[in-house]
């Protein structure tokens, strides 16, 4: 079971008082993940983003943007929402070019037919819809398992989850996505995220009160930090002597801006501006290769981090500003796992990443994958 965006001070007496009691009971332990937009493929690959290539979902690539047929448009850079119609037409073009529907939000139309899916992502996309062996439900299948995936708010899941828990065989994942968007809205330690903890905790005691499982395991997919700061980036880059589209292009990710540039002034300009800025700063590719986070021209010819905490508003998923926010590099990131089995003690090691759930549950069922990266979390005596 997922809880998207969840941080370990989420597992408390007060906000989760199953989810606190399960942890005294079974297995726990914090694993620390990179900072990507990529959580999923981690965790279902059981590979670091390096390996799979995926960092994050828009990437330049102007020969593959299913938007081409948008460069005619010259048209004022601007960070606004984006009507539901447009937005739904555009994720259409997207799903003609790679087969997924995918919103580009609000990146600006002048924009768009510079950026498409990443192509690293459609493949993970296309191994989960193939279940292929390149993912964990794949392997599972392969080994005769039936495998099934509910994604959606507590209220939503629980409608289905219960009449699904059946069979010798089965492996059923759930991800309960509301905790994300409650976190960038409200705020991790807000009133609403405390009241959503809450029937997420009750609702995984209705499933572990049923009895029909071997074993549970509870973790986030990445935390969630409270925003104290905002920065207008672009406010600060429309009053340079450079414009968008002619010198450059950019991509705002809330807690990163990445740059590519048409020239060399350009390119000397935004430095020059950033290095003004102590809010964050230009990543070195030595360091993201140190955090495990791939390299390449597609991802940005420069990326600028924010610091913990301070985030970028607007940027193109968002025009208001948000309380919360996560993928910040200068912090040790770690979501909580909770390990449970019905008919044995669970012991694990005191260190473990995303990329070893997989392996973990796969050690638990007595299946191996030579595909996978990471380890088992499991101690052996």
């Amino acid at each position: 079971m997922i809880i998207d965006g969840c941080n370990p001070e989420y597992i408390n007496e007060e906000a989760t008082p199953f989810l606190y009691a399960l942890k005294e009971k079974g297995g726990y332990m914090e694993i620390s993940f990179t900072p990507t937009f990529a959580n999923r493929v981690e965790i279902f690959t059981g590979k670091s983003p390096r390996t799979t290539d995926t960092f994050v979902d828009f990437c330049y690539d102007p020969k593959r943007s299913p938007f081409k047929f948008l460069k005619f448009l010259r048209k004022k850079v601007t960070l606004k929402n984006r009507s539901p119609t447009v937005r739904k037409l555009l994720s259409l073009c997207s799903f003609l070019s790679s087969g997924f529907f995918v919103d580009p939000i609000n990146i600006p139309l002048s924009f768009l037919p510079y950026f498409s899916l990443n192509e690293s992502m459609i493949k993970f996309l296309n191994d989960e819809r193939k279940r292929t062996e390149e993912h964990l439900f794949g392997v599972l299948e392969r080994e005769g398992f039936e495998v099934d995936f509910l994604y959606g708010t507590t209220v939503g899941v629980m409608k289905r989850v219960m009449g699904m828990l059946h069979g010798e065989r089965k492996v059923l994942f759930v991800h309960f996505g509301e905790t994300d968007g409650i976190g960038h809205k409200c705020g991790p330690n807000s009133p609403e995220m405390r009241k959503t903890l809450r029937l997420i905790s009750a609702a995984i005691k209705k499933i572990f009160e049923s009895g029909k499982f071997d074993f549970i395991f509870v973790f986030g997919d990445h935390n969630m930090v409270q925003v104290h700061e905002n920065l207008n980036l672009w406010q600060g880059l429309r009053k340079l002597e450079i414009k968008p589209l002619q010198d450059y292009i950019f991509f705002l990710n809330s807690p990163m801006a990445r740059f590519w540039f048409r020239n060399e002034r350009a390119e000397e300009i935004v430095k020059e501006h950033l290095s003004s800025l102590k809010c964050g700063k230009v990543v070195t590719k030595k360091e993201l290769k140190k955090r495990e986070i791939p390299v390449h021209e597609k991802y940005g010819e420069l990326i600028f981090w924010m610091k913990k905490g301070i985030n970028i508003s607007p940027d193109f998923y968002h025009t208001q500003k948000v309380k919360g926010m996560h993928g910040y590099l200068d912090e040790d990131a770690r979501v909580p796992f909770i390990a449970f089995r019905k008919d044995g003690e669970l012991r694990m090691r005191k260190r473990g990443r995303l990329r070893d759930i997989a392996p973990t549950l796969l050690d638990l069922l007595g299946v191996r994958s030579e595909r996978m990266e990471g380890r088992s979390l499991l101690k052996r005596k």
